[in-house]
């Protein structure tokens, strides 16, 4: 019989999407026979080496299904919107309460819960309203996107394309600062070995003052890396409408708001304070769609009309 363990490496094996992953694991010692994981960052994946034998759409919908895991909670019920719910202030996770009379299921900021920052407030919100309001945005946006896909396509391309090319500009300026920064870097410390060979500076002052500029090169490394990856990621979104479209096709008659059409659609929900200052109670919610972000409903309304 196959444990959970086997059957969750199964899961997250990358050779039944066609790729290859070289420098998963790696022995400390040749005395020892016991391998140890690399980080994920000295991986390499080389994409379609083999045929897949599950669509790649599939495997990502599983990965991010098992990284949003509900568990059973304190009150002795299972989220559905574990993994999903933000805090639109300070960012952290909206955690799930019974009020005192049993009668309403809600959410509020864990920050501000457990006293972790005093700057944050409740952010309650009620999870029935949550789920409507979830399963309303689904339905109307898959609606639109069945029945005028070329034109959502359009829409939701040209707002993601504004937020992408900025991100794009911010990440490609900071790559820069960072390789000019990492080549002084290299010229300073190739000096103090210089100065150090030819007795300019003590040995301990050479090794103080390389430690300092050998740690920041290090970070700026890593740094770099990090918005490397950033900057593919962002150049491979163009798929994701594509996958969108492909899981519209897929659910044409969402009856319910399950924990698949949720895995499926929803990035995350991201809940704001309420706001009393007109006088009327109002709240802003956030629904992020999987790929492709934020939708205007609005904007759906005037291209269908």
């Amino acid at each position: 019989m196959w444990t959970t363990e086997t059957i969750a490496a199964i899961i997250e094996n990358e050779a039944y999407i066609g790729n290859t992953v070289n420098f998963l694991t790696h022995s400390i010692s040749f005395k020892q026979k016991k391998r140890v994981f690399y980080d994920e960052a000295e991986r390499k994946v080389f994409e379609n080496t083999h045929p897949a034998i599950i669509e790649k759409d599939v495997w990502t919908v599983a990965q991010d299904l098992r990284s949003k895991r509900r568990r059973q909670t304190k009150l002795g019920m299972i989220d559905i919107f574990s993994g999903y719910m933000f805090c639109g202030e300070c960012g952290r996770r909206m955690s799930v309460l019974r009020s005192v009379n049993k009668k309403y299921v809600y959410y509020n900021c864990i920050g501000y819960r457990k006293g972790i920052t005093k700057e944050c407030t409740a952010h309650y919100v009620r999870k029935d309203i949550v789920e409507q309001l979830v399963i309303d945005q689904i339905r109307a946006v898959t609606k639109f996107a069945s029945r005028y896909e070329d034109e959502f396509v359009k829409m939701v391309g040209e707002s993601a394309c504004i937020g992408q090319s900025e991100t794009v500009k911010r990440i490609g300026k900071d790559l820069t600062l960072a390789r000019k920064r990492l080549a002084e870097l290299d010229k300073i410390i190739a000096r103090l070995y210089e100065d150090s060979v030819t007795e300019k500076i003590t040995v301990d002052m050479f090794n103080n003052l390389s430690q300092i500029y050998l740690s920041e090169q290090k970070e700026l490394c890593r740094t770099a890396e990090a918005q490397e990856k950033k900057l593919s990621e962002l150049s491979a979104r163009k798929s994701s409408m594509d996958g969108f479209i492909k899981s519209v096709k897929k659910f044409t008659d969402i009856k319910e708001l399950t924990p698949e059409i949720l895995g499926e659609f929803i990035e995350k929900i991201v809940v704001h304070e309420v706001d009393k200052s007109s006088g009327k109670r109002t709240q802003k919610i956030e629904i992020f769609f999987k790929g492709i972000g934020k939708v205007d409903l609005r904007e759906c309304d005037s291209a269908s009309a």
